[in-house]
């Protein structure tokens, strides 16, 4: 069984390439949750991702690959096509030599990483800006998600501490996006997914791309930041806001930590089969029983 279905993976692989493929190996990089391989072609070193959990398909690649012949280094894939014998999406990227920040930052002084953060800030606002010549084949309002995924709950009867609070605070206060603007973002945007080459900075791992709120792409760095990435996080927002943070920016990310909330939950759920809630006490006491939208690992610190 696993030899057929690794001569079918071999196969769709090599679908994604117009040159000869001289061979293919398995690739123990990352997660769990995505096939990754090798591919060795006449044009190079490729990793290839095999992937069912994301969103990048519809006209995203092509975005992506947009985005990057703008100037902007995001690293898109040189070839994509969903597998029907797999079912999975293929995507295959060029090798890039290189380590992220998560890699490097065992190496980096104090106040270096905040310094990366800052310059990664500046990168994402210039992301945030570009402006597609694609139609968005599909927009995921903030709104609509949370609802997406409350309902999700809902039936799989997943529940988890001070969450009608949480949805109280989430409706009394969703009218602050109305007329936000949309754009294409990353959603996934943090050290592990920055590599620093001999090039510059590369944005990696982008397979969560959605059109939607650009702040979107502050969620996974402000809903329970973890101590290591905190630095990071400053920085980031330094380099996106060189003027500070307006109020609007924390009223709306102080959502986006409860639309975080049941996010995570449904992934997980969807993924192992069982209720996997990222700590909603930590979320609630964080921002001290939802009566105070700076986060209090951030404040006094911007």
């Amino acid at each position: 069984m696993q030899a057929e279905l690794e001569k079918t993976i071999h196969q769709e692989i090599r679908k994604l390439f117009h040159c000869k493929v001289e061979s293919i190996e398995k690739a123990d990089l990352g997660t769990y949750m995505d096939l990754k391989y090798f591919a060795y072609t006449e044009e190079g070193k490729f990793l290839v991702k095999l992937t069912t959990k994301y969103n990048l398909k519809g006209n995203l690649p092509d975005v992506a690959r947009e985005i990057q012949s703008s100037g902007i280094p995001l690293h898109a894939a040189v070839a994509s096509r969903y597998s029907p014998a797999l079912k999975r999406h293929c995507n295959a990227y060029a090798w890039l030599e290189g380590k992220t920040l998560s890699q490097l930052r065992p190496e980096m002084k104090p106040g270096e990483m905040a310094s990366w953060g800052t310059e990664c800030g500046k990168l994402l606002k210039r992301l945030h800006a570009f402006q597609s010549q694609y139609r968005p084949e599909r927009i995921r309002y903030p709104q609509s998600e949370y609802r997406h995924y409350r309902f999700y709950c809902w039936l799989k009867k997943v529940d988890f501490p001070h969450k009608r609070e949480f949805d109280s605070y989430f409706r009394k206060h969703a009218h602050v996006w109305k007329g936000r603007p949309v754009c294409f973002a990353h959603m996934d945007f943090q050290p592990k997914n920055i590599m620093v080459c001999p090039d510059g900075l590369h944005i990696i791992d982008f397979e969560s791309c959605m059109f939607t709120d650009p702040w979107m792409d502050f969620m996974c760095n402000l809903y329970l930041c973890p101590p290591e990435n905190e630095e990071f996080t400053i920085g980031l927002l330094r380099g996106y806001f060189p003027e500070g943070a307006p109020e609007e920016f924390y009223r709306i990310t102080s959502l986006m930590g409860v639309l975080a909330l049941y996010r995570y939950a449904m992934w997980k759920y969807q993924k192992n089969g069982e209720m996997a809630i990222q700590n909603p006490n930590a979320l609630y006491e964080l921002y001290d029983g939802l009566t105070n939208v700076v986060p209090a690992n951030l404040r006094g610190k911007l």
